[in-house]
């Protein structure tokens, strides 16, 4: 095989796997898109369907079986934050070597293949530690993978050695690098691109002054709290004369105290509770699961420690309180709105700065 045709080679696997690479990549994110803990699935699918299909486009010199398979798993070394991933997806692409048949030069491939995984996997936390940038580290994990693969070849298939020293061990540590720092810009770009998209996904649905959920989140938290057979309480929160605290205070102060309010209400209730910002001074809160008694204990800990809450950081003179109404259902109706709505409006009528519940039945 001449260079020219080695090279070509190489650029054109090269694409099939970028572009696979992409692929993956996008069809996994879109079926874990609701779920990013699961990010380390889409990696390794992306990683180990690049891989297999890079050895079985994988190309021949003398008796030597060229491919990409390193590529894949060293952008995983790069994003991976776990060892044992780097570990497994190395591990899961040399089993593509035996598509060539099942023989000896096939098992000591995927040896070498799983010995690379292993090592890398065991240096990768201090690699993630240095002070390196990014294409250092492609540098240093490209180099250590064909470093490994030299060796093991001088002790595991030293009939082949010297056709890799003289035709591919050149070309393959330049191509290696090179190819992984493109392979890393493209990945990077991808993700990227899928967090910036999240990212204006996200605040579609949030506040932007207080970080809470937005009425639009609000209103599709209820269609989820509707396919639950649990009762639920929806307390709608309501600043006691906020216009009041704007005017005398100014509007800055008065964004500071929504900020607050909403810190403090986020601090009072439990973690499987749910807060919105409806717009102006306006909160709610659906607790799932809650019952009456609960639910009242759950609103007045709110109202308590907002009237207790110390301002002075926005105003010496200012003191916050807050009317809550509650309503309590055995599962979410527009009447349990209703009644948390008409709920409020009673402790504002009754002197402002107290919870009123209604249960329904």
């Amino acid at each position: 095989m001449t260079a020219g045709n080695f090279i070509e080679d190489l650029i054109r696997n090269f694409c099939v796997m970028v572009t696979l690479m992409y692929l993956t990549w996008a069809v996994a994110r879109s079926f874990f898109r609701t779920d990013p803990s699961r990010r380390y699935i889409v990696i390794i699918a992306m990683a180990i369907a690049s891989g297999w299909v890079t050895i079985l486009l994988g190309f021949t010199s003398g008796d030597l079986v060229f491919d990409l398979r390193f590529l894949p798993g060293i952008i995983v070394a790069m994003y991976a934050r776990r060892p044992w991933v780097i570990a497994f997806v190395f591990t899961t692409i040399a089993l593509a070597r035996f598509y060539y048949g099942f023989d000896r030069p096939a098992l000591n491939g995927f040896s070498i293949m799983t010995l690379i995984g292993i090592i890398l996997a065991a240096v990768s936390p201090y690699v993630r530690r240095a002070r390196w940038s990014d294409n250092t580290k492609i540098v240093f994990y490209a180099t250590a993978a064909v470093t490994i693969n030299s060796l093991s070849m001088l002790i595991l298939q030293k009939q082949f050695f010297s056709v890799y020293i003289k035709e591919i061990l050149p070309l393959q540590y330049i191509s290696t690098i090179v190819l992984c720092i493109i392979a890393a810009v493209v990945f990077r770009d991808i993700e990227n691109d899928h967090t910036k998209r999240a990212s204006l996904a996200d605040d579609a649905f949030k506040d932007p002054l207080t970080e809470l959920h937005n009425r639009r989140h609000f209103q599709k938290h209820l269609e989820l709290v509707k396919q639950q057979s649990k009762p639920v309480s929806i307390a709608y929160l309501d600043i006691d004369c906020f216009k009041g605290i704007n005017d005398r205070f100014g509007h800055p102060a008065g964004d500071r105290v929504l900020q607050e309010v909403g810190m403090t209400v986020i601090q009072n209730i439990r973690r499987s509770d749910y807060c919105a910002r409806l717009g102006g001074d306006e909160f709610v809160i659906v607790l799932i699961d809650c019952h009456p008694a609960h639910a009242l204990q759950i609103a007045d800990s709110v109202r308590r420690a907002i009237e207790e809450y110390d301002f002075s950081a926005v105003d010496v003179d200012l003191h916050v309180t807050v009317s809550i109404g509650v309503a309590t259902a055995d599962q979410i109706e527009d009447f349990l709105l209703q009644n948390a709505d008409a709920a409020l409006y009673r402790a504002k009528a009754a002197g402002r700065n107290r919870v009123i519940h209604t249960a329904i039945t």
